[in-house]
């Protein structure tokens, strides 16, 4: 439909000619959850007509054009941060696969070299420096990708770097791999070349930075095991302030609230009330924000000191082993220099790492006062929270007080077991302990495989689960009953009264109270979740409840080109267009499902006739009293068998000369007589002749 397809351009549109600039993914976010929002209006079932289409552009336009809005800046929030977190993340892994795309074409450059021979100077001489150039390439590490950070300062002349830098590669080049070296490389297979083009790369590198250490050398190579350091700290600190003033100030608005609940003190319309719990969730959201940059921070923190030590590590004992020698064997201090150039390319892709999540917190920064705040630090109504929670003996907040959040919701939120709840007497057993116990034994008396996904809600605490602070939390840790019953209140949970899992998901409340109605009816908490945040579309990305709304997904509208604009193929946006807007697609289906159900199970031992059971029974009862016995007789004992081991006879040969076909022997026949003697030939009929028979073998 060409109208869903031009539905947020509209929009958008709409949006400017008001004077607000709107990104497409806050168009379309906005338009879908004022599609789940109001369900008479825009039926599910039914495709949206023109009238409905231009209904939805005209108030998805006024929705954007809010002035002072927080639950709209808090949505404005969530698109921009997913958004820009999701941009950073896209152009690292652009940066890397471009890097890795020239190192492959490189590779395959010197690969495509093939020598005639030994004598073919001129092809060697382009081999060498095609692998000069994957060197000159490989050894800057991130700063060789477009539009890195530079690693000349403005009085260095990038040209003069550029030829230190080729000079020292080609030096270290020359050092590692000399000329002569070529006629061995060109011998080996396509993935050995790979493999030792690595292995030359990251020693000539770490040659480079050992020259950089001492003075010598090192052009081009910036610092970068000691910029990420100083980074990944500044981005801390500056993390763990902002989320400490954070949570102080949603600290300042759940006080007011509940004391608003609690005592209902006048000049506090129920528009006020509505207007402070949307803050609070605006402010909620920043600092969880804030607390996922935070782990983002410490986990590059700790894997930079890891990579840091190595090359401190790795740098100190090459110098320690080089020191003023003017050789040292190379199995000695090239393993070295391959350490060093891995930890510095760790070091050098984390620094990438740690600045875009700046990026991300200065992005994050236009929403730290995007609305009026209208609950200060002198407001009346908070100077009373203070002064009540500061007159009580132990000196908590209305929060920590389990008995007055009883009260209060059985004052206000009509709930009839919240007034069954009485405060607890100091030094008898608390019920909630008991009821551990017994959800403790359920539990462990439910099968393996039914835990996980039980359809009963289990209590578990610190003694029945070994794992129960890496649990997952639902609803961030936030109080699913307060939010249901308390007009999207966030409270959070408190795991010490236990965490109640219940189909697979791990639920924390804020009291007593909350507990034991999720207990008795954890669908109903669930469900009243649900429908506060159809409400308050904020929090569903909020409270993570995507699954719940998997067409309010700000990941599935980022994960559309044709949204953001990027690389869109033409009829995309239609399609898009189409998953975004259009209701959900229905079939018609039906079963068959037979009046009365004929189980066929043949039993093929079934015997009918009862006396033949008993001689059944009769011939096994006999059976049991019989034994088996055996044997042996003259007969038998003979027919056993026997094996005995013999030694087979030797072959034995001997070495002998061997008559050939071609070379049989040669019989020569002699007559004797046949002269008589000297000067007289014998009559034959006088004296008969004489045969002599000789066998003469010749020898080759």
């Amino acid at each position: 439909m060409d109208e869903l397809e031009d539905v947020i351009k509209d929009i958008c549109q709409g949006c400017a000619g008001r004077g607000q600039r709107v990104p497409a993914v806050l168009a379309a976010f906005i338009a879908r959850t004022i599609l789940e929002s109001d369900p008479l209006l825009f039926s599910p079932e039914k495709e949206l007509t023109s009238e409905g289409v231009d209904t939805l552009i005209r108030m998805s336009i006024a929705r954007l054009c809010e002035k002072d809005a927080p639950s709209l800046e808090t949505i404005k929030m969530q698109v921009a941060f997913d958004s820009t977190y999701v941009r950073f993340e896209e152009e690292l892994d652009k940066s890397r696969k471009a890097r890795e795309e020239k190192k492959r074409e490189l590779v395959r450059a010197i690969l495509a070299v093939k020598p005639r021979g030994s004598t073919d100077f001129e092809t060697l001489t382009a081999l060498y420096r095609q692998i000069f150039t994957y060197l000159l390439h490989v050894s800057r590490g991130g700063s060789g990708l477009p539009g890195a950070p530079s690693n000349t300062t403005a009085a260095e002349d990038p040209g003069s770097m550029e030829r230190a830098v080729e000079r020292e590669i080609a030096a270290a080049l020359e050092s590692v791999f000399p000329r002569i070296g070529l006629k061995s490389f060109v011998q080996l297979s396509s993935e050995e070349k790979r493999l030792q083009l690595e292995e030359l790369a990251r020693i000539v590198t770490g040659i480079r930075l050992f020259n950089r250490e001492g003075g010598k050398g090192g052009a081009g190579l910036d610092h970068v095991e000691d910029a990420v350091a100083t980074t990944v700290s500044d981005l801390r600190d500056a993390l763990d302030a902002e989320t400490a003033e954070q949570h102080d100030l949603a600290l300042r608005y759940q006080e007011t609230l509940v004391y608003c609940h609690l005592r209902q003190p006048p000049g506090v319309a129920p528009a006020q009330l509505e207007r402070w719990a949307q803050e609070l969730a605006n402010r909620r959201q920043y600092g969880a924000y804030l607390t996922s940059l935070a782990e983002d921070a410490a986990a590059s923190a700790r894997r930079v000191q890891v990579h840091r030590e190595r090359f401190a590590t790795e740098m100190d004992e090459l110098q320690a082993l080089v020191g003023g020698r003017a050789s040292v064997p190379k199995e000695h201090v090239y393993p070295k220099f391959d350490a060093i150039a891995t930890a510095w390319f760790a070091l050098d892709d984390e620094l990438r790492v740690v600045e875009s999540r700046v990026a991300t917190l200065e992005e994050l920064h236009q929403f730290r006062e995007s609305y009026n705040m209208t609950c200060g630090a002198n407001h009346p109504v908070y100077r009373a929270a203070r002064l009540e929670s500061h007159a009580k003996p132990d000196g908590g907040g209305a929060v920590d007080d389990e008995a007055e959040m009883a009260e209060a919701v059985s004052k206000l939120g009509g709930d009839q077991a919240a007034a069954a709840v009485a405060a607890p007497v100091e030094g008898a057993p608390s019920a909630a302990s008991a009821a551990e116990d017994d959800d403790a034994k359920a539990l462990d008396d439910l099968p393996t495989g039914a835990r996980d996904n039980a359809d009963v809600p289990v209590r578990l605490s610190v003694e029945t689960t070994p794992e129960f602070m890496q649990l997952p939390l639902e609803y961030q840790g936030f109080c699913g009953w307060t939010v249901a019953n308390r007009h999207g209140l966030l409270l959070p949970g408190k795991p010490a009264l236990g965490v109640v899992k219940y189909r697979g998901s791990c639920y924390v409340f804020a009291h007593a109270v909350a507990l034991k109605a999720f207990m008795d009816a954890p669908e109903a908490v669930r469900e009243g979740v649900v429908a506060q945040a159809t409400l308050a579309p904020e929090l569903v990305h909020l409270l993570r409840l995507q699954d719940s709304y998997p067409g309010t997904s700000i990941a599935k509208i980022l994960a559309s080109r044709a949204i953001t604009g990027k690389g869109a193929e033409p009829g995309q946006a239609t399609a898009v267009a189409k998953a975004l807007l259009a209701p959900a697609a229905t079939r018609d289906a039906s079963t068959d499902t037979p009046v009365h159900f004929v189980e066929k199970h043949i039993d093929p031992a079934y015997e009918w006739n009862d006396w033949a059971l008993r001689r059944r029974a009769l011939r096994l009862a006999q059976l049991k009293h019989c034994a088996t016995t055996s044997q042996q007789t003259d007969e038998s004992h003979f027919r056993r068998n026997n094996t005995t081991q013999v030694f087979l006879p030797k072959i034995a040969s001997t070495q002998s000369r061997k008559d050939g076909e071609t070379n049989p022997p040669v019989r020569i026949q002699y007559f004797k007589g046949l002269r008589g003697g000297p000067n007289k030939i014998v009559n034959p009929e006088e004296k008969p002749l004489e045969t002599v028979n000789v066998d003469l073998t010749y020898h080759f």
